[in-house]
C-alpha cells in the first residue's frame, strides 16, 4: 500500500520541529494526506465489471446479446446524448467487446435496464460505500449513490439519467484505490471476501509469534458461475486482445485481468469535448488500473489511481512481474 508524494516518518519518530511540520501540512501536493484509504475518487469504468456481473445476473442480457454502439445513448429521442470515449461508437458490441474496449454506451444501457437499485445493491455487495475495515485508521467511506442517500444529503429526487453515469462510474459515486483493491479481489476470488490487513503477526512478551490467518468469507453468490468466467475474460481481453484498452502491456508469458478506468475531475456540458492538451494539469482526468493475476489462480491483486495523469497498467505490470519473480510457483 503507498501514497505518493510521501515524507519521511523517521521525523516523526525522531521529534520533528515546528517548521518542518508546517511545510507538510501546508505543501499543495498534501503528503500527509493518506490516497490509498482517504483519497476518494470516482471510479470510471473500473465498475463496469460488476455492473456487467448484475446484468447478467439479473437476465437482461447474456453472453450472446449485442447492442449497438453509435457513441451515444439516449433516453428519448429528442434528449441528451450520454456519449461514449470514442465518437463514433464501437459498433455491434456485446458483453466482452464492451469490457475489452469499455464502450460507455453499451452501460448506459445496462444501467438503464437494471434501474440505480439494483446498481446500487451490486456496489453495496462489493463494498462500496463503506469501510472496508483494515487495521489502520483514516478509512474514508466513499459513496454508492441511491435515491435514498440522494433524499438525506441533497433534499432532491433521484434523476434517471443519473443512473446511467452512475453506471459508468461517474456522477456522485466516490471509491478509494483501498476499496477497488478490494473489490478486484473479491472479482479474482469469484465471490469471495478476504479480509484486508496490514498486521502480519502478533508477538507478546516470552510468547511465540501468533502468525494470523486470512478472514474469509462469501460476499457475492451468484446463480450462474459461468457469469464470472464472461466478466473475468472480458477483463483478461483489456489486456490480450489487440483492441484492449491495456493491451501494450500484453506479454505471451504473464496473463492479467484488469480494466482501465477514467476519474473525471470536472464535468463536461453537453456539447463540450475533453482536449487535455488545452487543459491545465489540475484539470487533467486521473487514471485508474485494476488487476489480478494469475487470471486462474491469483495470487496478488490491486488497484492504482495515477492523479491526472495516465501508465497505471506500466506500473501495475511492473508490480506483478516483481512479485511473481519474488514468489515463482
Amino acid at each position: 500500500m503507498a501514497s505518493n508524494p510521501s515524507y519521511n516518518p523517521n521525523s516523526f519518530a525522531q521529534g520533528i520541529d515546528q517548521e518542518e511540520y508546517q511545510q507538510l501540512q501546508t505543501h499543495p501536493e498534501q503528503p500527509l494526506f493518506n490516497r490509498a484509504i482517504r483519497g476518494q475518487y470516482p471510479p470510471g469504468s473500473t465498475i463496469k465489471p460488476i455492473v456487467a456481473l448484475q446484468a447478467l445476473e439479473s437476465g437482461i442480457i447474456n453472453k450472446d446479446t449485442r447492442y449497438f454502439d453509435p457513441g451515444y445513448y439516449k433516453l428519448r429521442e429528442d434528449g441528451r446524448m450520454f456519449r461514449d470515449w470514442r465518437e463514433h461508437g464501437h459498433g455491434s458490441v456485446n458483453i466482452d467487446i464492451a469490457l475489452t474496449e469499455s464502450c460507455s454506451t453499451f452501460f448506459y444501457y445496462l444501467a438503464d435496464k437494471l434501474g440505480i437499485e439494483r446498481v446500487h445493491e451490486i456496489f453495496s455487495k462489493f463494498g462500496l460505500g463503506e469501510t472496508v475495515g483494515i487495521d489502520i485508521q483514516g478509512e474514508a467511506n466513499g459513496i454508492a449513490p441511491s435515491p435514498a442517500w440522494k433524499r438525506a444529503t441533497k433534499n432532491s429526487a433521484w434523476y434517471r439519467g443519473e443512473t446511467l453515469i452512475t453506471g459508468i462510474g461517474q456522477g456522485y459515486t466516490l471509491v478509494t484505490p483501498l476499496q477497488i483493491a478490494h473489490m478486484t479481489s473479491i472479482i479474482a476470488n469469484r465471490g469471495v471476501r478476504l479480509q484486508p490487513t496490514l498486521l502480519q503477526s502478533v508477538q507478546q512478551y516470552n510468547a511465540k509469534k501468533e502468525f494470523l490467518s486470512p478472514i474469509y468469507r462469501t460476499a457475492v453468490t451468484v446463480n450462474n458461475p459461468n457469469n464470472w468466467k464472461l466478466i473475468i475474460a472480458g477483463m483478461e481481453n483489456v489486456i490480450k486482445a489487440p483492441r484492449g484498452t491495456a493491451h501494450y502491456i500484453y506479454k505471451a508469458d504473464r496473463r492479467i485481468a484488469g480494466k482501465t478506468g477514467t476519474a473525471q475531475v470536472f464535468g463536461l456540458k453537453q456539447n463540450e469535448k475533453y482536449v487535455a492538451e488545452k487543459l491545465e494539469e489540475h484539470l487533467l482526468d486521473h487514471g485508474w488500473f485494476m488487476a489480478f493475476s494469475p487470471v486462474d489462480e491469483p495470487q496478488i491483486a490491486m488497484a492504482i489511481i495515477l492523479e491526472h495523469s495516465k501508465g497505471g497498467p506500466i506500473l501495475a505490470g511492473k508490480l506483478i512481474d516483481m512479485y511473481m519473480q519474488n514468489n515463482p510457483g
